[in-house]
């Protein structure tokens, strides 16, 4: 309806319809205000989190290896000479575990802050995932860890990057012997999965309860069975990150032969057949 100087005439009914539109769009501004107000919160507590796991990590993770290494070296030198030839062998060998110890901290550092940023690079191709596996056996066990190893073919062939699963499986099984606080064995197996190539890490530690099988996963994460074992619950969740990059999956489910313990599975692309 027009009204005499041009305007438009609006009814009670309309302006109680505008006033309704009006009510509604300003909460609508209020609620997206909100929403970003609530998901910088979160980032800063996210940042918050990740800034005391990585100081609480350098202040263990760090100086519990550079102390073995500094004592190792100083004795070394001070007493090299007096020192039977088994003693001096133990002493570099305590170098050399720490010096690798403190490498594959500060891989993890450096690939989750990749993960986090979204810029990790990949090295995508064929290769041998069992190779990958054993190798990793190999190293733990030349280091007195109780690792055993199962494999029902020799050589798997798997579609990804051989260092980045080296580093997630690595992570894997030092959680797994950290639960089993070197008491119990723990066992790597390789397989074929249907299309994919599976490799289980199964350990015999308290286990988790099933409800917290995906938690694990996340970071910082420290399931009730884990209060005093020492570590920032990022191990597992670099592990599937660096996995999932790969196209692959990483999941844990309870042992199937009724014991206590965990099995961690991954689950990666299977290439062709005939890679030695």
């Amino acid at each position: 309806m027009w009204r005499r100087d041009g305007a438009v005439a609006v009814s009670e009914e309309e302006n109680k319809v505008i006033d309704v539109l009006i009510d509604l769009g300003a909460t609508a501004v209020a609620r997206s205000r909100l929403s970003r107000e609530h998901a910088e919160i979160e980032t800063l507590a996210r940042t918050q989190r990740l800034r005391d796991a990585l100081l609480s990590s350098l202040s263990h993770d760090l100086r519990t290896p550079l102390t073995a290494i500094l004592a190792s070296a100083s004795s070394l030198r001070a007493f090299g000479t007096r020192f039977t030839r088994e003693t001096r062998d133990d002493l570099l060998a305590t170098i050399e575990q720490e010096a690798q110890r403190l490498n594959r901290f500060v891989a993890n550092l450096l690939n989750m802050t990749r993960l986090e940023a979204g810029m990790l690079t990949l090295d995508s191709h064929a290769f041998n995932g069992s190779e990958v596996a054993n190798r990793v056996v190999d190293r733990l066990q030349r280091s007195g860890r109780p690792v055993d190893r199962s494999s029902e073919f020799g050589a798997l062939t798997v579609i990804g990057d051989p260092l980045l699963l080296e580093q997630a499986l690595e992570n894997v099984l030092e959680n797994a012997l950290r639960y089993s606080k070197g008491e119990g064995r723990v066992t790597v197996v390789t397989r074929m999965a249907q299309e994919h190539v599976a490799i289980e890490v199964t350990d015999e530690g308290p286990g988790v309860p099933s409800d917290e099988y995906e938690l694990i996963f996340d970071k910082f994460y420290r399931s009730s069975n884990s209060d005093k074992i020492q570590g920032t619950g990022l191990g597992l969740s670099i592990a599937r990150g660096l996995v999932m990059a790969m196209d692959g999956t990483v999941r844990a489910r309870s042992r199937s032969d009724g014991r206590q313990g965990l099995v961690v599975e991954f689950l990666l692309r299977r290439g062709g057949e005939g890679l030695a």
